[in-house]
């Protein structure tokens, strides 16, 4: 399954610019308003798709250096020799 360019900050800008162009070359004043609208909720879209993907950014590093952090009360072991019975 692929990824949508809707799915992605990066497709949304492209989007954006997209619809910015056509506005820009639209001689219809009610559909460059339209499409100028389009690429402003485009952008928008990549921006907040952009602020959830620092935050699950974050999370995820903030998950991973609890992870291994090391507990005050765990014993080292690592000096034990494990071939020996003792």
């Amino acid at each position: 399954m692929s990824r949508q360019r809707e799915d992605s900050a990066e497709g949304c800008r492209s989007m954006a610019s997209d619809d910015q162009q056509r506005a820009d070359e639209s001689g219809n004043p009610q559909m460059r308003a339209i499409l100028e609208r389009s690429a402003a909720a485009w952008e928008s879209r990549a921006k907040l798709l952009d602020r959830l993907e620092a935050s699950s950014a974050a999370r995820a590093q903030a998950s991973s250096e609890a992870a291994n952090a090391v507990n005050p009360l765990a014993v080292d072991d690592s000096d034990h020799d494990r071939s020996s019975p003792n």
